[in-house]
């Protein structure tokens, strides 16, 4: 194997993952950004197993596109490859995975990459948050701040955020004037009845 034909995988969106032209280079391919053909003649294949992820580049003064293949579709398009190597190249994709997974291989994106990807998993966060969000903002619009306080954490806690808003309803916070305080709730009144 020469230097640089090597499969070293990295994380994307919690997902192990390695670069289509380290994949071709290993598989023999002589021009290896021709793997991407044979990515885009079985996209449809491979994003049934798991999300086909992509960064655009310009290299060279054109506009390309570099996947990041998961196990499974690297897997698929090797063996789609028909390359002398596929059978070795399957079980090397596997012992690669398996080490990455378990912190025996470092990363090699390059800068670029790696902060093009922060940027995506970052603005991914920013829509589930926008989009969590919107739908406290429509269950607070209907049912009131105690509504948006007992949807909270479900909504939150969906995109990984932990949210307690028990102390919310102990410090009477969550009065607004549409429902009468619960009982023992001071809820703005000095007492008097």
């Amino acid at each position: 194997m020469k230097n640089g034909d090597s499969l070293t995988p990295t994380t994307i969106e919690g997902e192990t993952r390695i670069l289509d032209i380290d994949l071709a280079a290993r598989l023999g391919f002589s021009k290896p950004t021709n793997i991407r053909n044979l990515i885009k003649r079985h996209r449809i294949s491979l994003e049934a197993m798991g999300p086909l992820f992509t960064v655009e580049r310009v290299i060279n003064g054109g506009d390309a596109t570099e996947f990041f293949l998961n196990r499974k579709q690297a897997i698929f398009v090797t063996a789609k490859s028909e390359t002398a190597e596929a059978t070795n190249i399957t079980i090397e994709i596997i012992e690669k995975f398996d080490a990455y997974e378990r912190g025996l291989v470092k990363s090699k994106l390059d800068g670029f990459t790696a902060r093009r990807i922060q940027v995506m998993e970052q603005n991914a966060k920013t829509r589930s948050m926008q989009a969590a969000n919107g739908a406290l903002r429509i269950i607070g619009s209907s049912g009131g701040p105690k509504a948006i306080a007992k949807n909270a954490p479900a909504i939150y806690g969906a995109i990984g955020i932990a949210v307690d808003m028990r102390d919310a309803f102990d410090q009477g916070e969550l009065f607004d004037g549409r429902d009468e305080p619960e009982k023992g709730d001071n809820g703005g009144s000095d007492g008097d009845a």
